[in-house]
């Protein structure tokens, strides 16, 4: 009997984007049974048996649902009690169905992805507003989506590229309704794409096309209004970032889109403006597109994965990128398998999770820590096969026991009841009781602690993101290039954004910005420009410039600044002690794989011509 998989992708993984799996307890056509595993951007949830849901990683936005923003190295159910059919996780939110229909999502919102009108950060599930009844959530990198009973889709979050299936622009706190008469069966969200699946098989999506991941080479500009690809009918189908991928019912994969590091397994690195066959003619049953690899499940379980393999997320036991799928080493037999951004996570049969990569964070990563380059039982150890082999401890029956607690989670909750959000006591005054302090009434006395360095990343970085918006206001006037100006909103959104959220760190912890605001212009704080930051020279050179040449300039100048920002993120990390809060690291790792997936967007450009 084949298990069918919709995998329903989040944001940005490294380089790009991550994905994120929709787990159903009673699975509609096309969708995974329960005990799955669903990989975000540094963040793993499992749906168990019995609906109820937990997850384990980073969590300094909610997104492990657990009510607290503690990091978790073990799972943590989600609060509130609810039980799910179907669970999707995105980049830094989740999303789940319950039996009446509800959607409740939780994590990060700052686009309004978790679609309860605010834009307020939640780290226990919150109802999706209006009140509608869905059977089917998918949480993309800052949009979500989801399926009425009837087959009509709904998003809401960000909508720079048209993913919503409305005209590009403002985000939506709440459901919109996608304008289309098709009826679609499972839906998919990427970065900034949309693809649903309809009842007769057919591929549809939405949203961006920079790459052709819309799978229609005729729509380069990309399109709010939903178009059917050309090519295969599916049974299934994945969006990534910048891709997408699709299995027939036949066990064929198909691939479209950008393919560095050959992430579309045909066995080359050639992009691919329509369904492309992946190569090696296994019959799979699941596939999941994750940031830059993808893997796949055959009907008798066996995984395997292509693409980039510099964390060891393909599984083989070394770290050589691959153009074609290799089989994942140990010997196992899975039914459900998520890729994430930087690893892979998959479940048996027994309920056991394995993960191989680096699926919940990049902490230590120069001395290569988190890191594994074959499947790793939750809690257990490396395996080279169910039962162990030389050189590779035998994971045991405890591990054992441990993975299947997870997925099984009415039988864990014993388990993981010590698992409780960590308590800060305030001590009373003097004949006055102790008192336990809600999470978020902690003051800026009790932050955690920042180096030099942290302060010189953040203050160096609000001028550095506000010249960004500079060269962006610069640009409405001097180029009719649509696919500029749709960076150019992409830009504006998030680093607005994140110039706020720079300026309350500083705030709460008594610092003050310096004015780099208003100075940025001229030289910026100290006098002092940011690695990458154009000079005035440059910024006038940009002024002056109009049409085509204004837009080879605009690109150059913005590659070269964003690459600046890597630089900062790695002088950051290079420091000792520096970006260890939980704030400052997830903002710096979102800088990272933010501004690489801009600079991969503009060189495309740039080398097309546009």
């Amino acid at each position: 009997m084949r298990l069918h998989l919709s995998v329903l992708p989040g944001f940005l993984a490294l380089f790009l984007a991550s994905p994120a799996l929709s787990l159903v307890a009673n699975p509609p056509p096309a969708q995974a049974g329960a005990g799955a595993v669903s990989v975000g951007f540094s963040h793993v949830c499992t749906l168990g048996e019995d609906g109820a849901a937990s997850c384990r990683g980073a969590n300094a936005s909610g997104q492990l649902g657990d009510g607290g923003s503690a990091d978790r190295a073990e799972p943590a159910p989600v609060s509130g009690g609810l039980t799910f059919q179907s669970i999707s996780v995105g980049h830094g939110h989740a999303c789940g169905v319950t039996a009446d229909g509800a959607v409740h999502c939780w994590g990060r919102n700052g686009y309004g992805e978790l679609g309860d009108g605010s834009t307020t950060n939640r780290t226990e599930p919150v109802r999706v507003a209006g009140d509608m009844a869905f059977e089917a959530v998918a949480a993309g990198t800052n949009h979500t989506c989801a399926l009425t009973g009837d087959g009509e889709a709904y998003c809401w979050g960000l909508n720079s590229s048209a993913q919503l299936g409305v005209a590009a622009g403002s985000p939506s706190g709440t459901p919109v309704r996608v304008e289309t008469d098709t009826r679609f069966e499972s839906i998919t969200a990427g970065v900034d794409h949309t693809c649903a699946l309809a009842g007769n098989g057919r591929a549809t999506c939405w949203g961006s096309n920079d790459f052709v991941e819309l799978g229609d080479s005729t729509r380069a500009l990309g399109s709010a209004q939903p178009g059917e690809v050309d090519g295969p009918r599916y049974d299934v189908l994945s969006a990534g970032s910048n891709r997408t991928c699709g299995v027939t019912g036949g066990g064929d994969a198909y691939c479209w889109g950008n393919n560095n590091y050959g992430v579309l397994g045909d066995g080359t690195e050639e992009r691919r403006g329509g369904p492309t066959e992946v190569a090696g003619g296994h019959d799979f049953s699941s596939i999941s597109s994750g940031g830059v690899h993808t893997c796949a499940l055959t009907d008798d379980g066996e995984a395997y994965c292509w693409g980039l393999n510099t964390f060891g997320q393909l599984g083989d036991g070394s770290t050589t990128n691959r153009l074609e799928p290799v089989e994942v080493t140990g010997g196992h037999t899975f039914e459900s398998i998520s890729a994430g951004n930087y690893g892979t996570c998959a479940i048996t049969a027994a309920g056991e999770v394995y993960c191989w990569g680096r699926v919940t964070g990049m902490g230590g990563y120069e001395e290569g820590e988190g890191m594994d380059t074959e499947p790793t039982l939750v809690g257990g150890e490396p395996s080279s096969g169910e039962t162990g082999s030389a050189g590779t401890p035998d994971a045991g029956p405890d591990a054992a026991d441990r993975g299947r607690e997870w997925a099984a989670l009415a039988t864990s909750l014993g388990a993981l009841s010590a698992q409780t959000p960590p308590r800060t006591v305030q001590p009373g005054a003097p004949g006055e009781e102790t008192r336990v302090l809600e999470p978020g009434e902690l003051d800026g006395t009790e932050l955690p602690p920042h180096t030099e360095a942290d302060l010189r990343f953040m203050r160096g970085m609000i001028p550095h993101h506000a010249q960004a918006l500079d060269m962006v206001d610069l640009l409405r006037e001097r180029t009719s290039n649509p696919r500029l100006h749709r960076l150019a909103l992409r830009i504006e959104i998030s680093q607005k954004d994140e110039i706020a959220m720079m300026q309350r760190w500083l705030h709460d912890r008594g610092e003050e910005t310096h004015g780099a605001m208003a100075q940025h212009g001229h030289g910026g704080m100290m006098d002092e420009l940011m690695p990458g930051m154009l000079s005035p020279e440059q910024m006038a050179q940009l002024a002056e410039a109009r049409d085509a040449d204004f837009d080879r300039l605009f690109l150059g100048f913005m590659i070269d600044h964003h690459e600046g920002a890597l630089v900062m993120v790695e002088e950051l990390f290079a420091s000792p002690g520096a970006g260890q809060g939980s704030a400052i690291y997830h903002f710096a790792s979102d800088v990272e794989a933010d501004q690489e997936m801009e600079i991969r967007r503009m060189r495309a450009l740039l080398e097309g011509g546009s």
